[in-house]
């Protein structure tokens, strides 16, 4: 698929995406191709990803590590305040794109059944998104947006996320979701960077 929007999952044997947007998930059972798109997370034995992937949720798999092209950048849009960005209004502080390593962020689990095993890798920020949680950080309306998005012409109203940045309220159409997720992925929307690390001592002085 190539610069297509949607609004659900994707299920194959063979995926390749190219600008897309996929608000669900994108499962392959053999071969995944991502190259400049916008995804809530993927599963597939061998993925293969090049410019820049973003991810709505905490964590991807796959069985065999990633094969990243030179220069390709992954992000995380956990903690990212979209319902302000989607808005037009200022982003939280605390909120903002964590980018994501190959190597670092990669963790390895070892499935087992009587007969065989297999070891399945995650590349997650969820003890990141986590300890956000911990810290209070608002919500940003993203359950929201993306359960807006994925459920389309199922909706019985229109929703919306407030008054804009004008005065005027932002509904929660598809036109107007797909609009902003694409803004994303041509960078017309620019989302600040935020590192996810977190200390005890500000968990401590939470529950004090």
């Amino acid at each position: 698929m190539r610069n297509a929007f949607i609004a659900g999952s994707i299920f194959a044997d063979e995926i390749i995406l190219e600008d897309c947007v996929v608000i669900g998930g994108v499962f392959a059972s053999l071969n995944l191709e991502i190259n400049n798109s916008i995804i809530g997370t993927f599963n597939a034995p061998l993925a293969r990803i090049s410019k820049v992937v973003h991810l709505l949720l905490p964590s991807a798999f796959t069985v065999e590590k990633i094969n990243a092209i030179p220069g390709t950048e992954m992000y995380n849009l956990s903690l990212a305040d979209l319902g302000s960005l989607f808005k037009g209004q200022e982003q939280a502080k605390k909120s903002g794109k964590i980018k994501m390593s190959m190597e670092s962020d990669e963790l390895k689990s070892v499935l087992r059944s009587e007969d065989s095993q297999q070891i399945i890798r995650s590349y997650t920020v969820i003890g990141k998104v986590l300890a956000a949680d911990l810290l209070d950080i608002d919500k940003f309306n993203n359950h929201f947006l993306l359960i807006a998005a994925s459920l389309g012409s199922q909706l019985l109203k229109t929703y919306d996320l407030g008054i804009e940045s004008g005065s005027e309220t932002k509904t929660l159409t598809i036109e107007n979701i797909s609009n902003f997720f694409f803004d994303i992925l041509l960078g017309k929307v620019d989302i600040q960077d935020v590192s996810g690390d977190f200390s005890m001592k500000d968990i401590v002085e939470k529950f004090k």
